[in-house]
C-alpha cells in the first residue's frame, strides 16, 4: 500500500514506533491537513483499467481471406459474427450488441469497404460494452490484390454469395472502386502474404496496439505433418468429419474449406462431398 493511502490513525502509531523527528511529523500532519492524500487517493480510484480488445472489424474486398483470418480468431476464442451465415447486417448488428453487452470479445466478418459501416461497430461497442472492460476496437484491413482477390472468387466453390462466375469477378472490382481507406482510432493494414495463424495470434495477444507489431507477419514454423489441415479446421470448431468433406469438395484448399464450413451447415457440406 502507497503511503498516501495510509489511514492517518494508522500513520500516527506508524511514525510513533519508529520514533521519527520532530521536524518529519510536522510534515506529515501538515501533508495529512492540506487534503493531498485524499486527492490522490480519488484520482488513483478514477484511472482507467488497461484497455480490453473486445471487438475486431475486418475491412477488405471479397476474396482477400477475411473469413478465413475470422476462423482462426474463433478459434482463439472470439464470437463469429457473419454476415454469410446471419444473411443480413440488421442480424449481425443484433449480434454484436448482444455480444458487446455481456462483455464477449468478436470478430465482425463482412466487407465493410466504407468508414460509415466501419463506424457502425465501433459505435456499437461504444454504447453497449461495459465501462468497466475499458473496451477498445481493431480494424484489421486485409489489403488484399485486386486480381488474386478474384483468382481466389472464381476458385471457391460452393460460396453462398459469390458463385465462381464471371459476375462475381465484377462485383470485387465493384468493391475495389468503391473501397475507402480506414480512418478509425486503431487500424491495422496487413498486406502481401499473411499466415491465418500467425496474425490471429498477434491480434490475441496484441491487439490494444496502434500498430501491427512485426511478428504477426513473421512465417510461423511449420505445422506438424500429423493432422494437417484437418487437425486445423478441427481446431477451429468443426468435426472431423466434417472437415474432411469441406476439404474433399474444396480440392484441399484450406481458405475454401473454410469458407465452405462458415457458410453451410454440417449437413450440408457432408451432402456436397456425398453427391
Amino acid at each position: 500500500m502507497a503511503e498516501w493511502q495510509i489511514q492517518p490513525s494508522q500513520a500516527r502509531k506508524e511514525r510513533q514506533a519508529q520514533k521519527l523527528p520532530a521536524w518529519r511529523v510536522a510534515a506529515d500532519q501538515a501533508w495529512e491537513r492540506s487534503g493531498a492524500r485524499f486527492m490522490m487517493q480519488e484520482a488513483g480510484e478514477r484511472a482507467d483499467p488497461p484497455p480490453t480488445l473486445l471487438l475486431v472489424v475486418l475491412t477488405g474486398l471479397p476474396g482477400s481471406g477475411k473469413s478465413f483470418l475470422a476462423a482462426q480468431l474463433k478459434a482463439r476464442g472470439f464470437a463469429l459474427v457473419c454476415q454469410d451465415q446471419l444473411g443480413s447486417r440488421q442480424a449481425c448488428e443484433e449480434a454484436v450488441t448482444d455480444l458487446m453487452k455481456r462483455g464477449r470479445r468478436c470478430v465482425v466478418d463482412r466487407c465493410n469497404h466504407t468508414n460509415q459501416q466501419r463506424d457502425l461497430w465501433t459505435a456499437l461497442m461504444a454504447t453497449h460494452a461495459p465501462k468497466v472492460k475499458n473496451a477498445c476496437a481493431l480494424v484489421l484491413h486485409l489489403d488484399g490484390d485486386v486480381a488474386e482477390c478474384k483468382r481466389r472468387v472464381l476458385s471457391r466453390m460452393n460460396h453462398k454469395t459469390l458463385p465462381p462466375v464471371a459476375a462475381s469477378a465484377a462485383v470485387v472490382d465493384d468493391f475495389a472502386r468503391k473501397f475507402e481507406d480506414p480512418s478509425q482510432a486503431r487500424v491495422w493494414t496487413v498486406e502481401g502474404a499473411w499466415d491465418g495463424r500467425q496474425l490471429a495470434l498477434a491480434v490475441d495477444a496484441s491487439g490494444t496496439l496502434d500498430e501491427v507489431p512485426p511478428e504477426a507477419l513473421a512465417p510461423p514454423p511449420p505445422p506438424p505433418v500429423e493432422g494437417g489441415a484437418v487437425a486445423r479446421l478441427v481446431a477451429m470448431g468443426w468435426a472431423a468429419a466434417v472437415c474432411e468433406a469441406a476439404l474433399q469438395v474444396s480440392n484441399a484448399d484450406e481458405a475454401a474449406a473454410v469458407d465452405l464450413l462458415l457458410g453451410h451447415s454440417a449437413a450440408e457440406v457432408l451432402a456436397l462431398a456425398a453427391s
